[in-house]
C-alpha cells in the first residue's frame, strides 16, 4: 500500500511504464489514505508496495490467487526491492531477471495444489450429497461451493469442509446403512 502522494504518483507512473514493457495491465485501487497498485497478466499478479522502512523504495511481490492460503501452506510469495529513482525499463529488466522465473514456477505449483484441493473438496461434497440421498429424511445445508453439512433424522451431522476433509459422527444400529456407507467410501476412494 502507498500512503505518500508524491511516491504514489511516481509509483503509478512507473507501474504504467513497466506494465507496457512487460505486457501487463495496471490496476490501481484507492482505499484512502492508501493506494494499492497491481500489474496483472492472466493469472499472474505483481503487487507493488511502498517499502515500509524507506519511502523511496518499493517492493514488487508475486501475488497468488485469492484464498490460496486456505489451500496451500508453506509457499512464500517471492518479492524484490527496487528504488523509485530507477527507470521503468531498468525495473522491468530486474522483474524479469530476479522475480518472474521463481514467481511463475511457484504460481504453477500453487495453482496445481489449489486445483487438486478444489477437486478433492468437490469430490467430498459429491460424496456428501450421495450419502444424503441414501439416508431417508436427511437434509443438506450448503455453506459455499465446497462445504456442506448433512443432518440425519437422528441428529447425526456429517460435515464436509473446503480443505477436503470430512468429520463424521454417526450413531446408528442400522447395519445396512453402514454397509452402504462402506460401499460409498470404497467407490470414491479405491
Amino acid at each position: 500500500m502507498w500512503h505518500n502522494n508524491t511516491t504514489v504518483n511516481r509509483a503509478k507512473d512507473l507501474a504504467k511504464e513497466i506494465a507496457a514493457i512487460l505486457g501487463y495491465e495496471v490496476v490501481i485501487k484507492s482505499f484512502p489514505p492508501a493506494t494499492r497498485i497491481e500489474l496483472i497478466s492472466g493469472t499472474k499478479r505483481l503487487i507493488l508496495h511502498q517499502d515500509a522502512r524507506e519511502s523511496k523504495r518499493m517492493t514488487i511481490m508475486g501475488g497468488f490467487p485469492d484464498g490460496y492460503n486456505r489451500y496451500v501452506v508453506g509457499y512464500k510469495q517471492p518479492s524484490i526491492g527496487v528504488s523509485l529513482s530507477r527507470s521503468a525499463a531498468s525495473i522491468a529488466r530486474d522483474i524479469q531477471r530476479r522475480l518472474l522465473g521463481t514467481y511463475e514456477q511457484l504460481l504453477g505449483e500453487v495453482m496445481a495444489v489449489m486445483d487438486e484441493k478444489t477437486k478433492n473438496a468437490q469430490t467430498m461434497r459429491e460424496i456428501g450429497h450421495d450419502l444424503a440421498s441414501r439416508i431417508s429424511g436427511s437434509s443438506v445445508r450448503e455453506w459455499d461451493e465446497h462445504s456442506a453439512d448433512i443432518r440425519t433424522p437422528h441428529g447425526d451431522v456429517i460435515s464436509i469442509r473446503p480443505n477436503g476433509s470430512a468429520r463424521v459422527t454417526i450413531t446408528t444400529d442400522n447395519i445396512e446403512f453402514l454397509r452402504d456407507l462402506a460401499d460409498l467410501i470404497n467407490k470414491h476412494f479405491s
